[in-house]
Order: C-alpha cells, then structure tokens, then sequence
C-alpha cells in the first residue's frame, strides 16, 4: 500500500535529527532549564491577554509555540522520536506553570499536554474581556496629558491601545478570491483617525495651534507622525523659555521707610547702575543731560519731571554717583536724619505691569509737577492731604453733614436742635451739638462752609 505524500512529508520531517538540527521543534538545548520563568508578571485573575501574548513571543523564541497550538502532535510509542516529543512537552509544560500565579498552577497541574492548559486557560479567561474592554475604554476616555510631558502622555495612551488590539482584533476578510474593496484599509484608518484625534484632544491648551492645524490635514497624518509633531513643538516651547535670562525678570528694591529706593531692571534696562552691555549684545542707553545709562534724555526723569500716577512723594537725587529714585514716606518735605536698618524686598512684575511702566516712561511730563503725599493716620485725624503749593484748598465730599463720634475733637461746639440720623447699619442716632472739627494743622472740617 502506497503511503501519502503527506505522510512520506511528516515523516521525512520527523527523521531529521533532532539532536543536532537548531531548527527541529525537538530540538532542546543543553542550556535549557525547566525552572525557567518565561513570562513576568506571572498569570493571574486580570492580565490574561497580556500573558498570552508574551508567552506566544517567548516559546516562538525557542521554536516551541507548536506545543501549545496543537500542530505537533504525539508520535505513537514505537517511534523513535516519541522519547524527545514526551521531553519537550514536559519542559513546555514547565515553563508554563513556573508563570503562573499559584492557585492557577494548582488547577492545570495533573494536565499531561500542554496544549490542554494552554485550551483550559483560554476556555477559563477569554470570557471575561468584554469587562476589560470597557475598563480600557474607560481609561481612555479619561487619560490626558496634564503635568505630563508629551512623551509620557502618548506612552500611558500606547499602553491602552495596546492592550485593547488583543481584545478587538481587526477583522479580515476570509473570501477564497482576492479582496478588492479595500474595506481593511478603510477599517485601519478609522481606527487610526480616532487615535489621532483621542491624542490631540488630550493634550494641553497650549497646544491649541498645533493641533488645529493637524486637525484640517487632509488626509489626517499617521499616528506616530502627529507625535513628532506635537513633540516638536513641546522642544520649541521649551526651546524659547530657555532663552530668557535668569535675571530677566523686574525687580524692585526698597529699603528703610524714610529714604526708599526704587529700582527696576528686566533685560537691558535697569534702574541702578554704571555703563554696561547689556546680555543682548548692545551698549546700554545713555542719558546726554544727567549723565547716567540705562535711558536716554526723551525719557530723563530730572529733564522732564516724574511720570504721571506717581502718589507718594519722589525725590530725585542731582549726584550723577547716585541713579536710585527715592521715595520719602516721612510727615514733611524735607527728610529726617533718623537711620533704620535697610531690608531689601524682591518683588516681580508681569509682562503686562512692566509694558504700562515703559508707557509712562514714554509720557510727556506735566506743566507743573507737583509732588503729593499722604501721610499715616494721627490719634486725631484720619489722616490728610497736602501739596507742596500751600495755597487754600476746599474739598467738597459730597455730604450732607458731618458725623463726629467724639465732642472733644470740636474746637467750637455749639447746641442745635436734636435731629435724628439714620446711620449706615439702618440704625438712628440723635445729634444735639455742631460745631467745627480739627483734622490736621493744614485741613478742618468747616460746617458753616
């Protein structure tokens, strides 16, 4: 009886030797150990799929992934190849169990086949999927870069995808004749539009341009390609903060509270200091008319005055040594000769203060500068305002009447008729003097006025 050719193949295949032959399936090198852990994380109740597919790649390494697929079956007992098949199933079965967690091994450890434990794992964990799914799903809808960098976001993002391929496997058509519809091109560039556009929508806000600029390609770019993207303009962003200078940022300087120094520096322009280039590579500014760097005369606050805004009382110093501006916060014009100690305070500016600062540098000085101050509030006022003019000034508040909660502030006190005032808390109160209040030497409140 003649043999098949399938037969006269399997067996040809099987005569080969195995002993010396790398590529034989029975093939075992005298390296191998059964106590060899394949797989890490072992096999537990949650990462089936994962297990799975590292085990796959492991046994394939070592040319024995066909004993846990079943395509290599168990030559009879007479063959001289059945020996060697019994010793590489039982070292498959080995490596199997030695990754598994414990209460998994106990239940698949009397199986003689490993194809067996490679079915009943299958059988056991391969139902449970659609919970996974969804759990994975989840995660994806809620994963976003926030303090991460693009890079770490887009690996927590290829972790998930990646486990959920081994879920949703893409379907392909099983038709004898060649497809020609292109329905599995179609299928992978919607999978990968949705990857692309799951990436963009959680990255940052400042990543606004960027993203609505890959957003109208047409056709939307690959998925590792948007990263690049992306990527590179993270580099730009870090790239152009890089560039500022360390001591950048404006500054300001006081110290004791009778003779304060003001001081403002941010790039090449600062508010103290001798002539110097500046980090950019140019010379400092030079005022022709004070002598002094860092501006130029246009901008000359002794040429011109004190820009507009200013409240407390400013004191330029005409000693070229000197480029600080005071500010004198004492009760008269001309200072005292009490020292405090001198306590520096850094504060720092925005963008948009130090621009409205460079605006008022840029103002035309006023027709008449005059300095103003208000001083602190005394036991027997609540406080004043002067100017350097000592010309009579009226100041209308807008009230009806004056309320003082005390008659020992009166200088003139008189009796009226009681009348009833309705205070601020809807509660009423009866006045029965008026008379004229004291404020400060320079400021009364005049009710005959």
């Amino acid at each position: 009886m003649a043999s098949s050719p399938s037969a006269t193949t399997a067996a040809s295949f099987f005569a080969t030797d195995h002993l010396t032959n790398p590529a034989h399936p029975l093939f075992l090198h005298p390296g191998e150990n059964p106590a060899l852990i394949l797989v890490n994380p072992p096999l537990s109740d949650n990462n089936y799929q994962q297990w799975r597919h590292d085990m796959i790649v492991a046994l394939e390494t070592k040319n024995k992934d066909k004993f846990v697929l079943g395509t290599i079956s168990c030559p009879p007992p007479t063959d001289v190849l059945h020996e060697a098949w019994k010793r590489c199933n039982k070292m498959v079965i080995s490596w199997l169990t030695r990754s598994m967690t414990l209460p998994i091994k106990q239940s698949v450890m009397w199986m003689d086949f490993a194809s067996a434990i490679w079915n009943d794992l299958y059988q056991r964990f391969s139902h449970g999927d659609k919970f996974r799914i969804v759990d994975l799903q989840e995660a994806l809808q809620s994963c976003k870069q926030g303090d991460s960098t693009v890079s770490q976001y887009y690996t927590r993002l290829q972790i998930i995808w990646k486990e959920l391929s081994l879920y949703q496997t893409v379907l392909v058509c099983t038709c004898k004749s060649p497809c020609n519809c292109g329905l599995l091109t179609k299928i992978q560039q919607e999978r990968n539009d949705d990857s692309v556009i799951k990436f963009l929508r959680g990255l940052n806000d400042e990543f606004s341009q960027v993203r609505s600029q890959i957003m109208l390609m047409e056709p939307m770019p690959i998925l590792p390609k948007t990263f690049s993207l992306v990527l590179q303009q993270e580099r730009e962003f870090h790239h152009s903060s890089s560039q500022i200078p360390q001591d950048s940022m404006a500054n300001v300087n006081f110290q004791d509270p009778q003779n304060k120094t003001f001081n403002t520096s941010r790039g090449a322009f600062s508010g103290r200091g001798r002539g110097h280039i500046t980090k950019f590579g140019g010379r400092a500014k030079y005022c022709d008319h004070c002598k002094r760097t860092n501006h130029t005369s246009d901008n000359c606050w002794i040429k011109y005055g004190l820009p507009q805004g200013y409240k407390p009382t400013i004191k330029m110093d005409a000693a070229p040594s000197n480029t600080s501006a005071h500010l004198t916060d004492s009760t008269s014009l001309t200072p005292t000769d009490s020292t405090v100690d001198k306590t520096h305070i850094q504060c720092h500016f925005t963008q948009e203060q130090y621009d409205v600062i460079l605006d008022l540098l840029k103002q035309p000085p006023p027709p008449t500068p005059r300095v103003a101050r208000v001083n602190q509030c005394t036991p027997q006022s609540s406080g004043f305002v002067s100017n350097a003019n000592f010309s009579s000034w009226i100041i209308d508040s807008g009230a009806t009447d004056h309320i003082c909660s005390s008659k020992f502030l009166f200088k003139t006190l008189q009796p009226i008729t009681p009348i009833s005032i309705r205070l601020p808390n809807q509660s009423f109160v009866t006045a029965a003097f008026s008379g004229t209040v004291i404020l400060d030497a320079y400021l009364q409140d005049d009710w005959s006025s």
